[in-house]
């Protein structure tokens, strides 16, 4: 699908903040304590980052833009080069590859409808997301393309939980997803398996994927009216999952629930 750009002509230099805040939502700087710690998110993105390296003979008059929010951040810098979009194209899509990148789709862009030969690339690492965008020859851009890394936790949350494989011996019963207010994911499942055997297998998956037992709450959450323990894991001190042994009178014929959310 085509996108369009609609950037603010008094503000050219800004561009691709404006691109990137179209793309990402409003992004203010995060102040709400009670929210994730983002710090190694923030210095694994950094990381990601300075690991492209930049085309030769590109250069910019401008520094690197971090911007964040409680749910998602973004890096993004704006180069000029006398170089065509094909060979910027090709260099991205090489280098990208190589240490790791995922291309996903390529894209025309539109300014103000106006079709100046843009073109929006993207990738995938991980939790992680890139883009190369080209906004074309004839257009005003004030440069010849920008390079954004970023990270969303409604996107990291959906990824992790696809890492984690269904208990064998258990059928899913329903999911769901909350993107308001607590950002989850969440399944309810039915086994003949023991709460051991579920304990262990769900142990063993979690830390396979660099998660890391945190406690083991002695009740259900409070308010679901149901017995059993909740086990919390977290990663990357943002992330955390959550086993629920769900025996009672609200789920008669629900084994256990499985949340992975953002880490309060």
């Amino acid at each position: 699908m085509a996108r369009f750009y609609f950037p603010n002509k008094l503000m050219v230099c800004l561009l691709p903040v404006l691109l990137v805040l179209i793309g990402y939502g409003a992004i203010n700087q995060r102040s709400d304590p009670s929210a994730p710690d983002n710090s190694m998110v923030k210095a694994a993105l950094y990381e990601e980052f300075n690991a492209i390296p930049v085309m030769p003979g590109a250069f910019t008059d401008d520094d690197i833009h971090f911007m964040e929010k409680d749910i998602s951040m973004i890096i993004d810098c704006y180069y000029t080069t006398n170089s065509s979009y094909a060979e910027i194209k090709d260099f991205y899509d090489t280098q990208l590859k190589k240490i790791g990148w995922q291309f996903i789709g390529e894209e025309k862009v539109y300014d103000w409808f106006h079709d100046y030969g843009g073109k929006s690339i993207h990738y995938k690492k991980g939790n992680f997301t890139a883009e190369l965008y080209y906004p074309g020859e004839k257009s005003d851009y004030s440069g010849t393309y920008s390079l954004s890394v970023g990270w969303k936790l409604e996107d990291a949350i959906k990824n992790e939980f696809a890492l984690i494989p269904i208990m064998p011996n258990a059928k899913e019963e329903e999911r769901n997803f909350n993107d308001t207010g607590y950002i989850s994911m969440k399944a309810y499942y039915t086994t003949t398996s023991s709460d051991q055997v579920i304990k262990t297998y769900y142990d063993t998956q979690l830390r396979a994927n660099g998660w890391t037992y945190n406690r083991t709450e002695g009740a259900a959450p409070s308010g679901q009216n149901l017995t059993g323990q909740t086990i919390v894991y977290h990663k990357n001190n943002n992330l955390a999952a959550r086993l629920v042994f769900a025996t009672g009178k609200n789920s008669p014929n629900r084994s256990y629930y499985f949340t992975i959310s953002g880490a309060m």
